[in-house]
């Protein structure tokens, strides 16, 4: 891992990125001017379509949750609390 890059050992190829989800959020928002509502639904909603409705915050979904404080223009969430199932892990 070099900065915040995964390159495979022995080969010149990027493996993938080694930034926290939260970092990777707010860059989203930040860079492109969208709204944090749909970095974060990028994020969460839409490749939990593919895994059983993963990411959703409905009622009956697992609560997998992450309380944050963010600013627009922010390349970082402040991430606060962390649940998951419903507990309080962090």
């Amino acid at each position: 891992m070099a900065g915040w890059s995964a390159w495979h050992t022995g080969n010149p190829y990027l493996a993938g990125a080694a930034l926290p989800l939260s970092a990777c959020v707010a860059r989203a928002a930040a860079v492109t001017g969208r709204p944090l509502s749909e970095a974060l639904s990028m994020a969460t909603r839409n490749p939990g379509r593919f895994l059983n409705g993963i990411g959703a915050l409905e009622i009956g979904a697992r609560a997998d949750l992450m309380l944050f404080g963010w600013h627009p223009g922010a390349t970082e969430l402040n991430v606060v609390q962390t649940y998951l199932a419903g507990e309080r892990v962090w």
